[in-house]
């Protein structure tokens, strides 16, 4: 990484472009409201910000091209301060213009003609690129306002307003309620928050989408949008009682449900999912060890979580049980004597129990229900 010095010293330019020139404010453009109102017509997305900004947050589909890099965009930054706007927009342009030709690749690949283009706020990255797609003969558009436009709308829907109503699945850990959910959620919609937040909504949360190579760090920002997208966005039929999801706190990991959401969750209709102990042990071996026991070191390192809770006499059993590979038995003590005990009750009372054990039957006897009382 340059330092400050050398970006400054670096710079000689001969002849400086203007802004307004490169970047014009009259390329078409288009509100996001009409873009969400029919995604569809809108194949390819391009974020043109750095890799850091797109990976905190993007439109949905979108994929980034960024015209500045992560270094490239710092250097402006400090051009722009120390040397102003015109000698800022030149650097700006020695870095952009090479990557033009990869860009069109991009395009003509797919036969992309009519890319929608967007950055932070609407400003000078995309109207430049957009601008010069148009020169080459792209029908392309720019995004009124930008990723803010979007960020704004996302925050208005959960923060601002009354989101949907919700069907609760609770139960304890391992009744399979995840897999009961996403068995049906082509039929009806499901709000899986834990996928979005990469999280199980514990100590050991993390596992079951780190064993499957699925894990990866969710912001809250991204984490909001794909609430968004599955509440607003999603064409799947909701049921009568309102969209899937299933029991949680308002912390899942190191995210959080916005309040009208939480508040929204808390008083929908429950179903209570119950099964045998012996098939919560058998699930959760499946989900947080694995066929291969690709968990089991997992396991182990998360298990220093949860020492503080309890004596050092049931923390040395658990070790015991865990060097002895009694996993299994290791796994029912963590889902009787640690998780039942912290399980939520801040949930209303079921309207319907459906035991899990088999589960084909728990999937038929929730599908009867809903489909009883189902609309779109």
């Amino acid at each position: 990484m340059k330092s400050q010095e050398e970006i400054l010293d670096s710079v000689d330019i001969n002849q400086i472009p203007l802004f307004h020139k490169v970047a014009p404010h009259d390329v078409p453009d288009i509100e996001l409201q009409d873009v969400l109102n029919r995604l569809e017509d809108f194949p390819l997305i391009i974020d043109v910000r750095s890799e850091d900004e797109f990976k905190v947050s993007h439109l949905p589909h979108a994929i980034n091209f960024p015209i500045l890099n992560n270094e490239e965009r710092r250097e402006i930054g400090i051009l722009y301060k120390y040397k102003g706007k015109e000698t800022a927009t030149a650097k700006a342009l020695e870095f952009a213009n090479p990557k033009l030709a990869s860009l069109k690749q991009l395009l003509d690949k797919d036969n992309h003609k009519n890319p929608l283009i967007y950055c932070w706020r609407g400003g000078g990255r995309s109207r430049y690129t957009t601008n010069e797609l148009i020169k080459m003969g792209y029908n392309a558009i720019k995004l009124k306002n930008g990723h803010k436009a979007w960020r704004k709308v996302v925050h208005k829907a959960l923060y601002n307003e009354e989101v949907p109503s919700f069907l609760v699945l609770k139960g304890l850990t391992g009744v399979g309620k995840t897999e009961l959910l996403r068995a049906i959620q082509d039929k009806y919609r499901f709000l899986d928050l834990e996928y979005y937040a990469r999280n199980a909504a514990s100590s050991f949360g993390r596992i079951p989408f780190q064993i499957t190579n699925d894990y990866h760090f969710v912001s809250q920002k991204s984490f909001e949008e794909q609430i968004y997208q599955e509440l607003y966005l999603n064409k799947t039929p909701i049921s009568k009682y309102g969209v899937l999801a299933e029991s949680e706190s308002r912390r899942i990991g190191h995210l959080f449900l916005s309040n009208p959401l939480f508040e929204r969750l808390k008083s929908s209709k429950t179903i209570l999912i119950t099964c045998s102990i012996e098939k919560r042990v058998e699930r959760t071996y499946k989900d947080y060890i694995g066929e291969k026991q690709e968990g089991l070191q997992l396991l182990f390192d998360d298990m220093q979580k949860i020492k503080k809770y309890m004596s050092n006499n049931q923390f040395n059993h658990l070790l015991s049980l865990y060097e002895s590979n009694d996993i299994h038995e290791l796994l029912r003590i963590l889902l009787v004597d640690y998780y039942d005990p912290k399980y939520s009750g801040i949930y209303p009372k079921e309207d319907l129990t459906i035991d899990s054990t088999d589960m084909d039957a728990a999937i038929e006897s929730l599908l009867t229900h809903l489909q009883e009382n189902s609309t779109i």
